[in-house]
């Protein structure tokens, strides 16, 4: 829990328990119906990244559709640029995970920038930060960031993320 007082290590049965609920091929689709069904008694679904996507997407369709073609929606992480800002185009900064510094700037009119760090939501027990951003091949419910190297993927819209990525920094 990031948000508890005092952080805390959750039980590994629990974890192990939890695990076991992770698998995508375990939400069938039914186009035809518009439905999604969980196999398994447990399971659930967030939306929050996607979520996310949707609504800046969202938010952008509707400032042009009141005739602000110009304009920048930061949803938490998720920013979508349209237009220019004045006689400029619209620069995106990226922060960096340990300092209080930009990592990178990116310009990308008309497009999404989408980035998820491990400096938002953690916690350091013991010396060792423990964070939301899971590594999808290794199934333990550990955190981990296996990759270490500047990275950006620049999407049209902002519910397209890169898939099987791996985290980066």
């Amino acid at each position: 829990d990031f948000k508890a007082s005092v952080p805390r290590l959750p039980d590994p049965v629990e974890v192990a328990r939890r695990v076991a609920l992770i698998d995508h091929r375990r939400l069938p689709l039914d186009p035809t119906a518009r439905t999604a069904r969980l196999e398994r008694p447990g399971m659930s679904v967030g939306l929050g990244g996607i979520g996310q996507g949707i609504a800046v997407d969202r938010i952008c369709e509707l400032l042009a559709g009141a005739g602000l073609p110009d304009h920048l929606v930061d949803g938490g992480g998720d920013v979508k640029v349209c237009g220019s800002r004045g006689d400029a185009a619209w620069t995106v900064g990226i922060r960096h995970p340990r300092r209080e510094a930009l990592l990178c700037t990116v310009q990308a009119p008309g497009h999404a920038v989408v980035t998820s760090g491990d400096y938002e939501r953690c916690f350091v027990l013991e010396g060792r930060r423990y964070h939301h951003i899971m590594d999808q091949g290794d199934h333990t419910g550990h955190p981990e960031i296996k990759v270490a190297e500047p990275h950006r993927h620049i999407e049209q819209d902002a519910q397209h993320r890169p898939r099987n990525r791996q985290p980066r920094f």
